[in-house]
């Protein structure tokens, strides 16, 4: 066991825990990303418009972090530390994949010079993924403002 000691003589801190590290992928890419939105707005008489908006953006070689890579103890994992040099080991790579798609639809009204209301609702797709999970996310929304 390694201990560490101050300037002064005689003086222990305590011992010295193992370094950890993190190692990057083989190939690593930098991440990607397209982005699209195409937006129509209508207007209804003076006092009234409406907004339809389709939004969205595809990614690839996002960036995972594995935080885990000695980990030991547990489920189908070894018994014992893989590698005692190091406390923790975490490695880096770019497998990373992302999808959005939404769609926002929204009608305002002006009421009077000083009032307005807007009537909003949108919904999408979020979808992440990476060499061992994926995780998709629906986002419905519905809002009522009144300034």
């Amino acid at each position: 066991m390694l201990k560490a000691q101050s300037g002064c003589v005689g003086r222990e801190l305590g011992p010295l825990s193992p370094p950890a590290i993190t190692l990057p992928g083989r190939i690593m890419h930098a991440p990607q990303y397209q982005k699209w939105s195409l937006e129509l707005q209508q207007t209804f008489g003076v006092h009234s418009s409406m907004n339809l908006g389709y939004f969205g953006y595809h990614g690839i070689h996002g960036l995972v972090q594995e935080p885990d890579a000695n980990a030991w103890g547990f489920g189908t994992l070894p018994a014992t530390v893989p590698d005692a040099r190091f406390s923790g080991v975490t490695t880096i790579s770019s497998p990373g994949i992302s999808n959005y798609n939404g769609l926002v639809t929204s009608f305002q009204h002006r009421f009077s010079r000083w009032t307005s209301g807007l009537f909003q609702a949108d919904s999408g797709d979020d979808i992440r993924t990476n060499k061992r999970e994926r995780r998709a996310t629906q986002c419905p929304g519905l809002r009522f403002m009144r300034s």
